[in-house]
C-alpha cells in the first residue's frame, strides 16, 4: 500500500465526480441523542439546568433543560466529536471539553455540578459511558479507525460487517446485481431481511433485497449494525440493520491521496500452486473535505479508482475430437475416458461409431465454433478474460443555515465496466459484458422546533442499473440453420451437452429505482420522549431476462447412449421456448409509526411502540398477472379475460381478482414493540435491557418475475424429445410454432399444451418475525465493556413453493397410445412427463395445457436462538 500526495490529476477526478451531483438530493444524517441526570454536591437531582451540546467539528450547537427529576435529553444528534456544558445559578459550569458521540449511540451521562464559590468552572475528562441506555436492540459500532485500518480485499467496507458477531455473509452476488452488493444474514434472518442504510436512507437493491455498494473506506465514517427488538421508526425487513455513515467537511480542511498496489510479483508462491497467482489490481483516489463558509456551509468530495488484470481461471470441458467428428466414438467412451465403465452407442448404431452423413448439420456449423480437443477423452481447459474497471465517486453538502435548522445532501455513483469480447469461439469468449451503475442520493432537513422537540425530514432515491452487454458476432442457432425464433440478437442460446460443454452467455437488463420520504418528530414532554413519523416507499423494477427467448435445448444421452453422440445426431432429451422475463413491477410501502419512552424513574425506562405495516402487494404495470384455482378447474370454470385459456386459470378483469396484483392486500397489519431498560445503580455503567417486537417483511420484487412467463404473455414451452430435433423442433407440436407472439394479445389467444405456470395464492399472508432479545452490559473501566445477549425470534408464513401438478410414476408396461405413449414400453418415460400430470389424470382434454405449475406457499417457519457474548473496547 502506498498512501501519497497524488498531484492535480487526483483532485481534478474528485472535482469533476462533484459536477455530476449539481441536481442529486438525498435523505437525513443517521443520528444519536445525548442524554444524562443533573446532581448537585449532595446528589441532589438540580432541575431547570441549562445543558449545551456543541459539535467541535461544525460549530453546530444544542440547547436543552434539565426536567424536575434532573434529567436532559438531547435527541437526533449526528455522528461526530462534541463538547458539552452545563449551567446552573449557584453552581459551576460543568464542561466536558470533547467526546465521541457514534452512529445510533445513547450515552447516559452522570453529571456532578460544583458549588460556584469552588470554582467558577469544572472541566471533567471522564470517558463517556459506552453502555446502550436507550435501544432495546443488540449492535455493534465498527468505527472509523477500523474502518480505514483493518486490511480489506478489494477495499470493502461491508466485509467488516461480520465483526458486529450474529451476522454472516449471504452468499454470493447474482448475474443481476452489481459485483460489490453485500449480502448478509443478522441473527437467523434470510439474507433478503437484512436493512442497509446510507446516511439514513434506504441503500437497498430491491431486486433481490440486498445492499447496494457502498462506498469506499476512506469516504466512510463508521457505521453500526443492530438486530432484534428495534424500535417502532425500524420497518421493512425483520433481520437486522446495516447503518452506514459517510464524512463529512469540517471547520478544517482534510484531505488525502492513496493509491493501493497488489501485484503478484510481489506476491510469494502458494506451497500447493505451480506457480504465483496473476493478478493485478490497483486502487488509487482521494478525498477532500472543509469549509465553504466556516460553520456554516461544509463540503466533502471523494474519488476511487479500480483497476484489475489477471490472467483467467481454468475452465474445463469435454469437446468433441477429431475422431468423434469421424464418426468413431471408440476412445471417448471408452472405460479409460467413462470413469472405468464401459458405454455403448443403443441401437441402430453399432461398434460405437456414427455415419458422419447422420450428423445434424447445425450442430456441425456450432461445433465449428467450438475448440476440437487433441486429448484422447476431449478435454480441453481454458480461460475466459475478465478485466475490470470501477469507479467511485462522492460528493456531500452540509449546511448549517441557522442556529435551529441544517440541511445536508449526499450524492454517491459507482461504475462498473466489463468488456465483451468473442473470437468466433463460443467456449473461450466472454460472450456477454457488463456495464453497471449504480447511484444514490440522499437529502434531509433538521428543524428543531423547541428545546425539547425535533424534526427531521428525509427524503431518498436510489437507482442500480445492470446491463448484460452482448459481444458483436454471436451467432444465433437460426443463424447456424435450426428452424426456430430468434429475436435476441448475438445470443445462440442455451444449449447444454451433460457432461461435455455448454454455450450462453445471456444478455438482458435489469433496472431497479428506490423513492423513500420520511418525516419524523421526536419530543419530550416530561417523563416521555415520544417519537412519532411516516415512511412511504416506492420501488420500481424494469428488466429483461431473455433467457428463454432464443430456443433452449439440452442433450443427456437418452436418445443414443451418449449426450456428445446425441447433440451430433440433432436428437434432444428436451426443448423449450418462450418470451421475454419482462419486468414491469411496483410496490408502494407506506407507514406508520410511535414509540414512547416513559422514564419511570432516573435509570429506569419502559418503552412501548406500534407500527402501521398494511401489505400493498407488488403489482405489474402492464396487467401480466394471474392465479389458479383448482376447484374452478375440477368444474370446467374459465376466464373471461381470455376466453381460450384453460380451465381454473384467471386474470385481471375476471370478478374477483385483485386488480394487477397476484394476491389481495392487507391494510390491517400492525406491529407492536415493547421492553424495559434499567439501570439497577443509576450510575450508567451498567444496564439490562429486554425487548419484544413484530417486524414485517416486504418481499424482493424478482421473486414473481416467473409470472409475466405464464402463458399467454411468456408463453413459456417445454417439450420433451422434440420428433424434428434440433433442426425443426416445433415439427408435431400442435399448431406449430408459436412465435413470434402478436402484440397486443387478443383475448381468443391460443394457450399452448404443456404450458409452464408460477401461481400466487389469491390470498397469500405477508411475511412477518417475532423478536425477543434480553441483554446485560457493564463497563468495567475507562472504555472496557462486557455484555452478554440472548437473542430470539420466529419468523411466520415464510413464502416457499412446491409443485401443484407433479408428474406421477405409473410402474409396469402400457400398451401403444396410453400416457401418450408411441408404442408400446414402459409407463413412465421422460417423453411422457406432462401426460402423467395430476391435472392432465384427471381431465385429459382440459389437463394437457398443464406442464408444471409451481405455486408460492405462505406456510413456512423458522426458529432462531442464539447467545453472543462479547467484550469490546471503544
Amino acid at each position: 500500500m502506498r498512501r501519497l500526495a497524488r498531484g492535480p490529476a487526483l483532485w481534478s477526478a474528485a472535482i469533476l465526480a462533484s459536477l455530476g451531483a449539481a441536481c442529486a438530493w438525498g435523505q437525513a444524517i443517521s443520528s444519536s441523542q445525548v442524554s444524562g441526570v443533573v446532581r448537585d454536591p449532595a446528589g441532589a437531582v438540580v432541575p431547570s439546568a441549562a445543558v449545551k451540546l456543541t459539535n467541535l467539528e461544525t460549530g453546530d450547537a444544542r440547547s436543552a433543560r434539565s426536567e424536575a427529576d434532573g434529567v436532559f435529553v438531547i435527541a437526533d444528534v449526528p455522528v461526530g466529536q462534541y463538547k458539552l456544558e452545563i449551567a446552573k445559578d449557584g453552581f459551576a459550569v460543568w464542561v466536558q471539553p470533547g467526546f465521541d458521540l457514534q452512529v445510533n449511540q445513547n450515552p447516559m451521562l452522570n453529571v456532578a455540578l460544583a458549588f460556584e464559590r469552588a470554582a467558577q468552572e469544572v472541566t471533567v475528562h471522564e470517558d463517556t459511558p459506552v453502555v446502550e441506555s436507550h435501544s432495546l436492540g443488540v449492535g455493534q459500532v465498527i468505527d472509523e479507525s477500523r474502518v480505514v485500518d483493518l486490511p480489506l480485499n478489494g477495499r470493502q467496507v461491508t466485509q467488516l460487517v461480520a465483526l458486529a458477531g450474529a451476522a454472516v455473509s449471504g452468499g454470493a452476488v447474482g448475474t443481476r446485481q452489481y459485483p460489490n452488493e453485500s449480502i448478509f444474514s443478522v441473527a437467523g434472518g434470510q439474507r433478503t431481511e437484512t436493512n442497509f442504510l446510507l446516511d439514513g436512507g434506504a441503500h437497498m437493491d430491491t431486486d433481490a433485497n440486498i445492499g447496494l455498494p457502498m462506498p469506499f473506506p476512506d469516504a466512510v465514517r463508521e457505521f453500526k449494525v443492530e438486530t432484534s427488538s428495534l424500535a417502532a421508526n425500524y420497518g421493512n425487513h425483520p433481520g437486522g440493520v446495516v447503518n452506514v455513515v459517510t464524512k463529512s467537511g469540517s471547520n478544517e480542511v482534510h484531505g488525502d491521496a492513496f493509491e493501493f498496489l497488489r501485484n503478484y510479483e510481489l506476491n510469494a508462491r502458494n506451497f500447493f500452486a505451480a506457480t504465483r497467482d496473476s493478478l493485478k489490481r490497483n486502487q488509487y483516489g482521494g478525498v477532500l473535505g472543509g469549509p465553504v463558509k466556516k460553520d456554516r456551509i461544509f463540503f466533502f468530495l471523494g474519488y476511487q479508482g479500480t483497476i484489475t488484470r489477471s490472467d483467467p481461471a481454468t475452465n474445463t470441458a469435454y469437446v468433441p475430437t477429431a475422431s468423434v467428428l469421424a464418426g468413431d466414438f471408440t476412445q471417448i467412451l471408452s472405460a479409460s475416458c467413462t470413469n472405468g465403465k464401459q458405454i455403448n452407442l443403443k441401437a441402430p448404431y453399432a461398434g460405437n461409431k456414427i455415419n458422419p452423413s447422420a450428423f445434424n448439420s447445425v450442430a456441425l456449423k456450432l461445433a465449428s465454433l467450438i475448440p476440437v480437443s487433441t486429448d484422447p477423452c476431449g478435454k480441453i481447459q481454458y480461460g475466459i478474460l475478465s478485466n475490470t474497471e470501477e469507479n467511485q465517486g462522492i460528493v456531500r453538502i452540509d449546511w448549517r443555515q441557522s442556529g435551529r435548522n441544517s440541511v445536508f445532501a449526499r450524492w454517491f455513483v459507482t461504475d462498473y465496466w466489463l468488456p465483451p469480447t468473442y473470437t468466433n469461439n463460443l467456449l473461450t469468449s466472454n460472450t456477454v459484458g457488463n456495464a453497471d451503475r449504480v447511484q444514490s442520493a440522499v437529502a434531509g432537513d433538521t428543524f428543531v422546533i423547541s428545546p425539547s422537540s425535533v424534526n427531521a425530514f428525509r427524503a431518498v432515491f436510489s437507482r442500480s442499473k445492470v446491463v448484460r452487454v452482448p459481444a458483436t458476432g454471436v451467432p444465433t442457432l437460426t443463424d447456424l440453420g435450426s428452424n426456430v425464433y430468434s429475436p435476441i440478437p448475438q445470443f445462440t442460446g442455451t444449449l447444454s451437452v451433460s457432461g461435455y460443454f455448454s454455450t450462453g452467455g445471456l444478455p438482458g437488463y435489469y433496472a431497479n429505482n428506490t423513492f423513500q420520504l420520511s418525516d419524523d418528530v421526536d419530543s419530550i414532554r416530561g417523563a416521555h420522549q415520544i417519537v412519532a413519523g411516516f415512511s412511504w416507499t416506492h420501488n420500481q423494477l424494469n428488466g429483461l431476462g431473455p433467457f428463454q427467448q432464443n430456443a433452449k435445448f439440452s442433450f443427456d444421452g437418452s436418445q443414443t447412449g451418449n449426450a456428445l453422440a446425441d447433440y451430433l445426431v440433432g436428437l434432444p432429451a428436451s426443448f423449450g421456448q418462450g418470451n421475454g422475463q419482462i419486468a414491469y413491477d411496483r410496490i408502494n410501502i407506506p407507514s406508520l409509526y410511535i414509540q414512547d419512552s416513559w422514564r419511570v424513574r432516573p435509570g429506569l425506562t419502559i418503552q412501548a411502540g406500534l407500527r402501521w405495516d398494511p401489505f400493498f402487494p407488488q403489482h405489474n404495470i402492464e396487467g401480466m398477472v394471474s392465479t389458479f384455482d383448482r376447484s374452478k378447474f375440477s368444474q370446467g370454470i374459465t376466464s373471461k379475460a381470455f376466453t381460450y385459456a384453460p380451465p381454473g386459470v384467471f386474470f385481471e378483469g375476471d370478478a374477483g381478482f385483485p386488480g394487477r396484483s397476484n394476491t389481495a392486500q392487507k391494510a390491517l397489519l400492525f406491529s407492536p414493540r415493547a421492553g424495559v431498560v434499567w439501570d439497577p445503580r443509576g450510575k450508567g455503567r451498567e444496564v439490562i435491557r429486554a425487548g419484544y417486537g413484530i417486524f414485517r417483511d416486504t418481499n424482493y420484487t424478482w421473486l414473481m418475475q416467473h409470472v409475466p412467463l405464464n402463458p399467454p404473455w411468456g408463453e413459456t414451452i417445454s417439450i420433451a424429445a422434440p420428433a424434428g430435433g434440433l433442426t425443426n423442433p416445433w415439427q408435431g407440436y400442435a399448431g406449430g410454432d408459436p412465435f413470434p407472439t402478436p402484440v397486443p394479445l387478443p383475448s381468443n389467444f391460443p394457450f399452448p399444451i404443456g404450458g409452464v405456470y408460477v401461481f400466487m395464492p389469491a390470498n397469500a399472508h405477508p411475511m412477518y418475525t417475532q423478536q425477543w432479545n434480553v441483554t446485560v452490559e457493564k463497563q468495567l473501566w475507562k472504555n472496557w465493556k462486557v455484555s452478554g445477549s440472548y437473542l430470539g425470534n420466529k419468523g411466520t408464513h415464510l413464502w416457499l413453493s412446491r409443485e401443484i401438478n407433479p408428474a406421477v410414476y405409473i410402474p409396469g408396461t402400457c400398451a401403444a397410445g396410453q400416457y401418450g405413449l408411441k408404442a408400446a414400453g414402459a409407463c413412465s418415460t421422460l417423453a411422457n412427463t406432462n401426460q402423467r400430470r395430476v391435472l392432465y389424470l384427471e381431465n385429459p382434454s382440459t389437463g394437457q395445457y398443464f406442464g408444471s405449475m409451481a405455486m408460492v406457499d405462505d406456510g413456512g417457519n423458522a426458529n432462531y436462538h442464539a447467545l453472543l457474548a462479547t467484550v469490546s473496547r471503544h
